[in-house]
Parts: C-alpha cells; sequence; structure tokens
C-alpha cells in the first residue's frame, strides 16, 4: 500500500506517489506503490515486476545498493545502451523504469545523485 501523504504534485492535476520499499530478497516493483520509488538494500537482491505494471507505465526507482547484488529478470528487460549499467555502491542511483509492451520493460540509467 501506497503512503499517499508523501505526494508530488504536477500542474495541478497529476500525482506522483513516493513510497520505501521495504529491504527484502525479493522485491516487487508495483505501480500501486507509486511512481517515485526509494529503495535500500540490506542484503542481495531480486527485482520483479508487479501484473499492474502494464503498458504506459514507468516508475522512477532510486536505489542505495550499498556493496549488496541486484539481480533483474533474465528476460524483456530492454537497458539503455544494451547493457545492465554499474549501480553506485556509495551513492543513490536512479532508474527511469517503463513498460513499453506485453513482454518488454526499458531500463534508463540516470546516473548517481550525490
Amino acid at each position: 500500500m501506497r503512503d499517499t501523504s508523501t505526494s508530488v504534485q504536477i500542474g495541478g492535476g497529476l500525482d506522483l506517489y513516493v513510497q520505501d520499499l521495504t529491504a527484502v530478497p525479493t522485491v516487487t516493483l508495483s505501480i500501486g506503490n507509486g511512481n517515485i520509488q526509494n529503495w535500500t538494500l540490506a542484503q542481495d537482491s531480486t527485482v520483479q515486476f508487479s501484473s499492474d505494471f502494464v503498458k504506459g507505465c514507468f516508475i522512477l526507482l532510486f536505489i542505495n545498493k550499498a556493496n549488496y547484488k541486484i539481480t533483474w529478470p533474465s528476460s524483456g528487460i530492454l537497458w539503455s545502451g544494451g547493457i545492465e549499467p554499474t549501480i553506485s555502491d556509495t551513492y543513490k542511483h536512479c532508474l527511469k523504469i517503463y513498460k513499453i509492451n506485453d513482454s518488454e520493460i526499458a531500463i534508463f540509467d540516470e546516473g548517481v545523485i550525490y
């Protein structure tokens, strides 16, 4: 469930909700948790996508990785530049994630935030 008390309103009509994700071995990215999600890893973790993450949806994912490993789905991910980015162990890292059709998700590396 998203925390609707933490939201950003754009142009008077679009609310983007911010959600902190729990540090668990498998994190499920869900549009139901909002468009802006903060994830702090406390162990090696695997990413999966909820069935509500449908064509046209996007998530800005901010990751605090520390020295932990992230395992992404083995198929259906299209990385900008063709390769999975190196996520910073030191700084918060931002990924833009788009569901572009029924079987593909595009992930764009927006870099680190100091």
